[in-house]
């Protein structure tokens, strides 16, 4: 049987998002941080949103363990460079990596022997 993929949608207008939640609870809300990461982990749990996205450069171990605490997903969006997708992957391990070029990227699978 295949895996139902599920409808999410994630926006930096919280009001509006609340508001297609209530509308559709089956759709999956994320709430986008800004340059305050830790205040949208308030905010999410609020909204009843199911995870924040919060730019690579924003992302902050304090922020992730609160959103992983509080059983929030976690994405970070942005990073274009393997390396930087293998550094976050590395820190943050829970964490899904949204990027505008998934071609030059793989999933890091342990250390080679």
């Amino acid at each position: 049987m295949a895996k139902e993929k599920r409808l999410s949608v994630a926006s930096k207008r919280y009001e509006e998002v609340r508001i297609v939640h209530e509308a559709r609870p089956d759709i999956d809300i994320y709430l986008i941080a800004g340059p305050h990461a830790l205040a949208v982990i308030k905010k999410a749990e609020f909204y009843d949103a199911q995870g924040v996205a919060v730019n690579m450069w924003f992302i902050n171990l304090v922020t992730y363990w609160k959103a992983k605490r509080r059983r929030l997903e976690i994405f970070i969006y942005t990073p274009n460079h393997p390396l930087v997708v293998w550094w976050l992957h590395l820190w943050y391990p829970k964490a899904a990596i949204c990027t505008d070029r998934p071609d030059r990227y793989h999933k890091p699978t342990g250390r080679s022997r």
